[in-house]
């Protein structure tokens, strides 16, 4: 099924506005929140391992919050359909 492109208009908005959400979606910014709660909440637990299987949205969250990979350039990121993405060594 293709999506046409009135449906993925708020997806490309949202390259500059952080606040444009997807259909019956989130905003990056509130998928930024959700995220990094997860992650603040994984740091409580102490855990030395997390597995995640996610999207590419949540994905270059990760990566913008882990690796400090600016917004803007967040979604130039390429990530291939069932890609295997590690992100080692993090604490806060």
């Amino acid at each position: 099924m293709k999506l046409g492109l009135a449906r993925m208009a708020p997806v490309f908005k949202r390259r500059n506005n952080l606040d444009t959400k997807c259909p019956n979606g989130e905003s990056f910014r509130e998928l930024i929140t959700r995220v990094d709660d997860f992650i603040i909440n994984c740091l409580d637990k102490n855990y030395s391992k997390v597995l995640i299987f996610t999207h590419g949205g949540v994905i270059r969250t990760f990566l913008h919050l882990l690796r400090h990979v600016p917004i803007e350039k967040v979604f130039d990121l390429k990530i291939g359909f069932s890609e295997l993405v590690i992100i080692r060594e993090y604490s806060k």
